[in-house]
């Protein structure tokens, strides 16, 4: 059976987009590093940030491998999904965790089942109510008011 991985033709593509998200990398953790206080009292944030990091590296690693020679395709697909699998597992425990959050299941009861939001404005007050309330969003004193 020949080697149907040509991994010479895949070079500049690989190059590109792990340059692109090594790039997106640093932008996320330069955001991050603005108001690291925000994001770490409020969850979602948090969960979001590492989740968002965590894909990113992912996908830097895969393009990185791709271009490492000496391989055949079954080393490069093995390499692959593990990087993948571990990327994933990383983001949907984030996200499970996020939507445990007290504040999001209190909404999503209330959006369910129908709820009594008269218009978008006192939709946004509840949503603001019930993230500061609960405990999942954390507004300082000074921005209260």
């Amino acid at each position: 059976m020949t080697d149907i991985y040509r991994p010479y033709q895949w070079h500049d593509y690989f190059i590109t987009v792990g340059g692109a998200s090594a790039a997106l990398t640093g932008l996320v953790f330069v955001a991050m590093s603005l108001n690291p206080g925000v994001i770490a009292q409020d969850q979602t944030h948090r969960r979001r940030a590492v989740g968002t990091l965590a894909g990113f590296t992912a996908i830097f690693v895969i393009c990185a491998l791709g271009v490492m020679g000496g391989q055949d395709h079954r080393a490069i697909g093995l390499e692959w999904l593990t990087v993948s699998a571990v990327a994933t597992v990383i983001y949907v425990y984030g996200y499970i965790q996020a939507i445990r959050c007290p504040a999001a299941q209190r909404l999503r009861r209330r959006l369910v089942s129908g709820g009594d939001f008269d218009d978008r404005g006192a939709c946004l007050h509840d949503l603001r109510r019930l993230a500061t309330d609960h405990g999942c969003i954390r507004i300082s004193a000074e921005r209260r008011e």
